[in-house]
């Protein structure tokens, strides 16, 4: 669990677990989502057949444009995208490797809705499973919020990365951001430092990683 906040380059972070996952877990099944189908298809999915490209192991695996498998392993070793509409939450379930890794990758999380983290959980009772969720903290409600800043966070592994304090960032973009917004506007807090909007009153011990 990842909320990074913007322009720390998460979606690279997204597309990383997929293609280390695919070489190391035999009959591995996975599914990745992303908010909408743009962002799945010209970025997150983008990302997982870059990073499938840089690996040593990179001829193991056969990329397409919807799906990643094991060469020779095609049926029983993949993973593959799937929007993250309400009325498509079916079709995350019933994903399960009782001897091996179902995992799901949740891009853009803040904007998924609860009913796939729910169905998406349902997958987790068998196996080696692991759900990997990233985005921004733009809603201060939902499961994404939950996991980080609410009733669930002792339950997930979770990292809260400040654009402020990153070293890839632009700093004196961010200050003139601040300057312009203040420090604590809901555009600063969920964009640019480490608290979901509409949460003034949570300490920053309480939000960070």
């Amino acid at each position: 669990m990842v909320a990074p906040r913007h322009p720390n380059p998460f979606v690279c972070s997204a597309g990383i677990p997929a293609s280390p996952l695919m070489c190391t877990r035999p009959d591995l099944h996975g599914t990745i989502t992303a908010n909408t189908r743009a962002q799945l298809n010209t970025m997150t999915w983008a990302q997982i057949r870059a990073w499938t490209k840089l690996l040593i192991a990179a001829d193991w695996l056969e990329a397409t444009n919807h799906r990643l498998s094991f060469r020779g392993f095609e049926e029983s070793w993949f993973c593959s995208q799937q929007t993250c509409r309400k009325e498509n939450s079916e079709a995350f379930a019933g994903q399960h490797a009782a001897h091996g890794t179902s995992f799901f990758v949740l891009d853009e999380a803040s904007a998924i809705p609860d009913v796939i983290f729910d169905v998406a959980e349902g997958g987790m009772t068998d196996g080696e499973p692991m759900i990997f969720a990233f985005g921004n903290p733009t809603r201060s409600s939902g499961r994404f919020y939950e996991a980080v800043c609410g009733k669930s966070r002792h339950i997930w592994n979770h990292r809260s990365i400040d654009s402020r304090t990153s070293a890839l960032t632009n700093k004196p973009l961010i200050e003139e951001w601040i300057d312009q917004h203040r420090l604590d506007s809901d555009f600063v807090r969920s964009g640019y430092s480490a608290f979901h909007p509409m949460l003034r009153r949570v300490s920053s011990s309480t939000c960070s990683a």
